[in-house]
């Protein structure tokens, strides 16, 4: 399925380095695009829209830059950095690619439905693989992968990559046999020992021994 990238005002930067800080406080992003053997450019764009973009599109998903008094720039978002402490975005870092070249990005694997097996004493669900990663033209890339656990019962069941259903035009190139989500079952001993009380009597008994021994080689 085709969709249509959103766009993304943004600006030449003659700020760069130290003097990001006061362009932040000025209400705008620092941006930097590369790639596809074109020159890197230093741009910036006002930080609500930048917010609003990050928040509202998937990470898979293509953005095109208006650039004022340039070309327009079909991208992808390469890297997000926000500050440690109050999550504000501080850079985004884009890459050139092109409507009619393949690229290859990782999409996310959700589960969806509840598993039988993993209601029974001692056993769990565990998904081994939150992603994956496919190779397609940027405006198919899928948005996610979605799984149903409901037919797992057991484990002897589970689910690899090569069940999962992609696009026509999708190729999945993680391994097909990897393991997204199966039931594990805990071994039988593991959980008594896990359900037995300690000792006190015995620990203590331990605990006083032991300032014994100390003082007696002193």
């Amino acid at each position: 399925m085709t969709t249509t990238p959103i766009t993304l005002a943004a600006e030449p930067r003659t700020a760069l380095g130290h003097k990001n800080r006061a362009l932040r406080r000025g209400g705008f992003t620092p941006l930097h695009v590369y790639g596809h053997g074109e020159p890197s450019l230093a741009l910036q764009c006002a930080t609500p829209d930048a917010a609003h973009v990050l928040a509202f599109t998937r990470a898979t998903a293509p953005l095109t830059l208006q650039v004022a008094g340039g070309d327009d720039l079909f991208v992808m978002v390469r890297e997000v950095q926000r500050h440690p402490v109050t999550d504000e975005l501080v850079h985004i870092d884009f890459i050139r690619i092109s409507r009619t070249e393949r690229v290859r990005a990782h999409v996310p694997v959700r589960l969806e439905g509840e598993a039988p097996g993993a209601r029974a004493a001692g056993a769990t669900l565990v998904q081994d693989l939150h992603e994956v990663e496919v190779e397609a033209l940027p405006l198919e890339i899928p948005s996610d992968f979605t799984v149903d656990v409901s037919g797992l019962e057991s484990s002897a069941d589970a689910v690899h990559v090569s069940d999962l259903a992609a696009p026509a035009r999708v190729t999945i190139l993680t391994d097909p046999g990897a393991l997204i989500v199966r039931i594990v079952q805990q071994r039988p001993e593991a959980l008594e020992e896990a359900e037995a009380e300690p000792e006190p009597a015995e620990a203590e008994a331990a605990a006083e021994a032991a300032p014994e021994e100390e003082s007696a080689e002193a």
